[in-house]
């Protein structure tokens, strides 16, 4: 996650019908909101907006589709990961 932090001026994300459910993208999006970075967000006809519910903090561990990577080792929390969900998608 530090590239995203420290290298790159803006993060293009792919939103396909798996990009939010992958602990790694949610930790890249959910870093580039927390340091204020640019992000362009790129539609795949494949992508479903996810529901409200789905990402609240509460469901995040249900929604992501890798239960064992721990983003919280990274100071990437289910609240923080809502919150640029919702920014990133609003």
């Amino acid at each position: 996650f530090e590239i995203v932090r420290t290298r790159c001026g803006r993060l293009i994300v792919y939103l396909t019908a798996e990009t939010l459910r992958r602990p790694w993208c949610a930790g890249e999006i959910t870093i580039a909101w927390k340091v204020h970075k640019r992000v362009i967000a790129v539609r795949h006809p494949s992508m479903i907006m996810p529901q409200r519910r789905d990402i609240e903090a509460s469901e995040l561990n249900m929604y992501l589709s890798s239960a064992e990577f721990k983003l919280i080792e990274y100071g990437i929390t289910n609240d923080l990961i809502a919150i640029a969900y919702r920014w990133l998608l609003d």
